[in-house]
């Protein structure tokens, strides 16, 4: 089982498992306390925003033979999950830099800091999902 605690809140995931066959990435169920926040997370990747009670993450998606990553946040308050329009085919979370700008990698990893891109949250279109 996988823990931590994120805006005062024990995040867990019980059920992770891995993916592809390379030692990872891992992804599984997420829960906020008792509630099930969101499904196929990757493990240990969110980030949290204070200001907006905001966490981002990454969901995996497969139909078929399809396979892809989205960027999701959860809303603590409301409890309501959203989920941007782009798809990746692999991408990790960095550090925000600003309020609207987020680091985003091109790998399941954020070691190669020369391969950074920003994700701006106001370039970029989203629902609910919950």
């Amino acid at each position: 089982m996988i823990e931590t605690v994120i805006a005062g809140m024990k995040l867990t995931m019980p059920d992770a498992r891995q993916i592809i066959n390379m030692g990872g990435p891992h992804i599984g169920d997420a829960f906020l306390g008792t509630e099930l926040m969101a499904k196929d997370c990757i493990v240990g990747n969110f980030v949290y925003q204070e200001k907006t009670g905001f966490l981002f993450f990454v969901k995996y998606h497969r139909i078929n033979y399809y396979q892809g990553f989205t960027i999701n946040f959860y809303d603590i308050k409301n409890k309501l999950e959203y989920e941007f329009d782009r798809e990746f085919s692999i991408v990790h979370l960095g550090n925000f830099i600003s309020e609207n700008k987020l680091e985003i990698y091109p790998a399941f990893h954020g070691e190669f800091k020369n391969t950074v891109q920003i994700f701006d949250l106001d370039e970029e279109d989203f629902s609910q999902i919950s």
